[in-house]
């Protein structure tokens, strides 16, 4: 028998409403998804190493342009407006060969405002994971509880803890959505956040 099919035995036997079912599939999907893509999810440390490459990388790129061989910049003008790129240059011709560079000048600025956004970026890591190293793992997985926990107990009245049958639910969707790990620890650091009064809205930063 497969977990997925243990899952749909379960909901079945607790009786689940469409509206806690609806739950317990989101709750699959959004960890399936998560669970796929672990190995893009860095800790905070890792993120702000990433970042701060990107933006070596951003001006090592902005040395090379600014130091580019005039002909390739012509031509590299030439081509863009052959492929009818915005502001590139469309005639070659053109006695006023400084218009070439306004295909130079656009991404320099691009690149400027991208370097900014990274800063931004860095700025916005949670110190909390600056601090521990940790990868937020425990509070996305927090977040499914929560959402199940508010259609499944408090509108389908299963009772909620970290032994019973709302957390052999939870075991059973995290099995199902391929997550190594039962769903205890999840549900402690949901309790831990609600008695602190502390919001579980997901970090996109």
């Amino acid at each position: 028998m497969s977990k997925q099919q243990d899952l749909n035995d379960l909901c079945l036997e607790f009786q689940l409403s469409d509206s806690a079912m609806k739950a317990v599939k989101t709750a699959c999907i959004s960890l399936s998804n998560f669970e796929y893509n672990r190995e893009f999810w860095k800790t905070g440390i890792g993120r702000k190493e990433e970042l701060a490459e990107f933006r070596e990388k951003i001006e090592s790129l902005q040395d090379l342009i600014g130091g580019m061989d005039p002909r390739n910049e012509w031509n590299i003008g030439y081509s863009l407006g052959d492929m009818h790129f915005p502001g590139a240059l469309l005639n070659p011709d053109c006695e006023d060969r400084n218009i070439s560079s306004i295909w130079r000048i656009a991404f320099t600025d691009l690149l400027k405002m991208v370097d900014q956004a990274a800063v931004k970026a860095e700025s916005n890591i949670p110190k909390s994971t600056l601090r521990n190293g940790r990868p937020s793992l425990q509070f996305f997985y927090a977040i499914q509880i929560s959402n199940m926990a508010l259609e499944v107990c408090v509108k389908g009245g299963l009772k909620f803890g970290r032994d019973g049958k709302f957390r052999r639910l939870c075991d059973a969707v995290f099995a199902a959505s391929g997550v190594h790990a039962t769903s205890e620890a999840a549900i402690k650091f949901y309790e831990k956040k609600v008695k602190a009064g502390e919001s579980l809205l997901w970090n996109y930063y």
